[in-house]
C-alpha cells in the first residue's frame, strides 16, 4: 500500500545468476519476479519510471562504455 501511494520510480534489478540453479528455480526468481515488479508497477498511482536491469554479464568480454546495441 505505502508503495502503491507514495513511489514514483521502480529500478527493478534483482534476479538469480547461479548458471546451476534449477530450472523452476531460476524461472520463478528471474522471470516471475520481474513480471510481479511489473503488476507492482501498474497500481503505483504516480509512477514516473520503471527500469529493468537486466544481466550485467550480457559483454563480459568488453571493456570501457558499452552502448545499448547488440554486438
Amino acid at each position: 500500500e505505502l508503495i502503491i501511494n507514495t513511489c514514483n520510480i521502480i529500478i527493478n534489478c534483482a534476479a538469480s545468476i547461479d548458471f546451476n540453479q534449477r530450472l523452476d528455480g531460476a524461472i520463478e526468481s528471474n522471470i516471475k519476479g520481474s513480471l510481479r515488479m511489473q503488476n507492482l508497477a501498474r497500481q503505483v498511482k504516480n509512477l514516473d519510471i520503471f527500469t529493468h536491469v537486466s544481466t550485467c554479464y550480457v559483454n563480459c568480454n568488453m571493456r570501457g562504455l558499452i552502448h545499448e546495441q547488440i554486438y
